[in-house]
């Protein structure tokens, strides 16, 4: 049977959690191989659905009840182990390396899961086992991890980053650190994060680079429970806030059309956008806002010259051209403007009634 835990029944979690506790069928705790004295290493599938079928979103937490004798599930001694999602998935598997047992002693173990409102589901299958009799600290291998920046980006203009961190350890990965310093951190120096031990470790964390335009490279290093720590793990990224640099517009009036030309745009960061490095808009009304967000887009390339047709002569035309470079930033722009207007092609009448000055004649008779 059954306990009941005093939660109503809508936030009890998963049936299929308590049922599987109950038959031991596929959400099973179990045992794993461990290298140190003193400790159990445990391993259980997470509930993913609520009792009423519905899948379960708010998963805050398991609690691991261990007694030489019997656990005690529900009871007031537990381990607790804080979930790595609030929304498990099929297939999703929990280590957790359980301390401070009597080595050679066999104790029986049951976990529950706990939401975000307190509400416990019931207790697991018992699992029994006898706490490792090595000696602590028989783990000479450190975990081996790695680290990305915004999952390997080559540039950014935020000094809000997320790391990816990785790591695996044959016993359990059970904390990480990271800096700008690429000093390794001691095994018990501050700063390092405690993770629920696992032999394979991911997750996301939030980041704030140094601020400053330049390259920053971020470290990070992983330990085990016998207080191995990894090799150092790091990632560089191109800081880049600053826009670039703006060249030069012109623009050639024509019968209905515009020629346009631009030259001299530059970024000593992360350099003009390696596609669609420019932005060509114009208006009629005024000049285009700065950075070109305003006016209608003639062109979003490579190129560097543009022949606007189609247009009422007379009438005045008004662009500008923005560069971007590889971060994403965006120059104010160039402008420049023209009227288009018709080409005088009438050849002038012809000259008529020429005349000019006529010279005086004189002679001197020869006698």
């Amino acid at each position: 049977m059954v306990p009941d835990f005093r939660h109503s029944p809508q936030r009890v979690l998963s049936r299929r959690w308590i049922l599987l506790f109950a038959l031991a069928v596929g959400w099973t705790l179990r045992f794993v191989p461990a290298a140190e004295a003193g400790y159990l290493d445990l391993a259980w599938d997470a509930p993913y659905t609520n009792t009423d079928g519905t899948s379960l979103t708010d998963l805050a937490s398991y609690r691991v009840y261990a007694g030489p004798s019997s656990a005690s599930c529900p009871g007031s001694s537990y381990q607790v182990v804080s979930s790595p999602t609030a929304s498990p998935v099929s297939g999703d598997v929990i280590n957790y390396q359980l301390t401070g047992l009597n080595a050679g002693t066999t104790y029986s173990v049951r976990v529950t899961a706990v939401d975000t409102g307190g509400s416990e589901s019931a207790c697991s299958n018992v699992a029994s086992g006898a706490a490792k009799t090595d000696t602590p600290g028989t783990d000479t291998t450190p975990p081996s991890g790695s680290l990305t920046v915004k999952s390997n980006a080559a540039n950014t203009t935020s000094t809000a980053a997320t790391l990816n961190l990785t790591a695996t350890d044959s016993v359990g990965v059970t904390g990480y650190y990271v800096s700008t310093s690429s000093t390794p951190p001691s095994p018990t120096a501050a700063g390092w994060v405690a993770v629920t031990p696992t032999t394979s470790y991911s997750g996301t964390v939030a980041y704030t680079l140094p601020s400053g335009d330049g390259t920053k490279t971020v470290y990070a290093w992983y330990k085990d429970a016998a207080g191995n720590v990894s090799a150092t793990a790091s990632d560089s990224i191109l800081l880049d806030q600053t826009a670039p640099s703006n060249g030069t517009l012109t623009a050639t009036a024509g019968n209905a059309q515009v020629s346009l030309s631009w030259s001299g745009f530059s970024d000593g960061g992360s350099g003009l956008a390696s596609a669609n490095p420019y932005k060509l808009v114009f208006s009629t009304g005024g000049t285009p806002a700065a950075s070109c967000t305003s006016g209608t887009q003639l062109l979003l390339g490579s190129a560097t010259s543009f022949t606007h047709t189609g247009l009422t002569n007379g009438t005045t035309y008004a662009y500008r051209v923005c560069a971007f470079d590889n971060a994403g930033n965006t120059s104010t722009g160039a402008t420049a403007s023209a009227t288009a207007s018709a080409v005088d092609t009438t050849a002038p009448a012809a000259v008529t009634d020429l005349s000019g000055p006529t010279p005086a004649l004189s002679w001197t008779a020869v006698s």
